[in-house]
């Protein structure tokens, strides 16, 4: 008599694992997701979702690996060619990382998160105007894709565009108010046109939406300094420090801070008395007019120095005759 194997459907397993995975129990859907594997060695949903749980757990190595598995078994996938492209550039490899996504897009042409993705890697080579165009399909395709929008007013502002970027930043922030980096892009392309005011005011609902982030307190420290608001900066620079106390730039910034504000209360101590008093020209005038102002003695003076005294001899010299 032969054992029997035991029968596993495989469609309600990989159902479970998706279920999991999606309320981001990594854990239990790795185990689930093998088990497939096991039982089918080419399953490719299985690869697939298994290298975008690896991705998520920073394994990109592992992740490339299995997408890849998963690729050769369905090489027309839009979304594994997709995920492909997002773990390449993870790797760095951002070459190959384009060309996933033009395989995916040659397929699918209008689709919009390749073209989102395909534009970043365009970015990290330095290759501004592909990057722009595939910005700008995405966005065209989908109006309300807020990681286009903010995207491409990242890119903008690297090509210095700081009016197109804060524009772009305005729209992301509008489809996604609680994205802090839109905030965080936005108060620094307001810092480049000048405008701290408007830069302290997009800094201020980023730290809302995340008080312990040390670079958004750092920036904001450094727009409240240049506003003359040095209290407020320290503040900042110490809420940093209170996080990592041994922060070089917070420090650095907490120094020149501090010494900015006691030059200007050395500044304002020195107006403060000078207005107290009268200034050295004023008080030399009125000595002047004090010293030569005319007196019935001084008219009796005498015309010639010594005359008195002349007089006295001659009146001596008369006596001794």
């Amino acid at each position: 008599m032969r054992a029997t194997q035991p029968f596993f459907d495989l469609g309600q397993l990989l159902g479970r694992a998706v279920e999991l995975h999606r309320a981001d129990n990594l854990t239990a859907a790795q185990v689930l997701y093998a088990q497939v594997l096991h039982h089918d060695p080419r399953h490719f949903d299985a690869l697939h979702l298994l290298g975008v749980l690896r991705h998520q757990q920073g394994r990109n190595d592992e992740a490339l690996l299995l997408i890849e598995d998963a690729n050769r078994i369905n090489p027309v996938s839009v979304d594994a060619l997709s995920n492909l492209g997002i773990v390449l550039q993870e790797l760095g490899r951002n070459e190959e990382a384009v060309a996933a996504y033009d395989r995916a897009l040659a397929l699918k042409p209008r689709y919009a998160e390749a073209l989102n993705n395909r534009g970043t890697a365009l970015r990290a080579l330095d290759r501004p105007a592909g990057a722009a165009m595939s910005f700008d399909r995405a966005i065209a395709i989908r109006p309300d894709y807020a990681d286009a929008h903010y995207n491409r007013a990242g890119l903008m502002a690297d090509l210095g565009h700081y009016r197109d970027a804060v524009a772009s930043y305005d729209r992301a922030i509008a489809l996604a108010p609680g994205h802090v980096d839109s905030h965080r892009g936005r108060a620094r392309a307001l810092q480049a046109l000048r405008d701290l005011e408007g830069a302290l005011e997009s800094h201020g609902r980023a730290v809302k939406l995340k008080p312990d982030d040390i670079a958004i307190r750092l920036e904001r420290g450094v727009v409240l300094s240049a506003l003359g608001r040095h209290r407020e900066a320290l503040a900042d620079y110490d809420c940093v420090l209170s996080l990592q106390p041994n922060h070089i730039a917070a420090l650095n910034n907490r120094g020149a801070t501090t010494s900015l504000a006691a030059a200007r209360r050395r500044r304002q101590a020195s107006t403060a008395r000078s207005r107290s008093r009268p200034t050295m020209r004023h008080s030399t005038a009125i000595a002047a007019r004090r010293c030569c102002a005319p007196s019935a003695s001084i008219r009796r003076w005498p015309a010639r120095p010594g005359a008195r005294t002349t007089a006295r001899r001659r009146q001596f010299a008369q006596q001794s005759r």
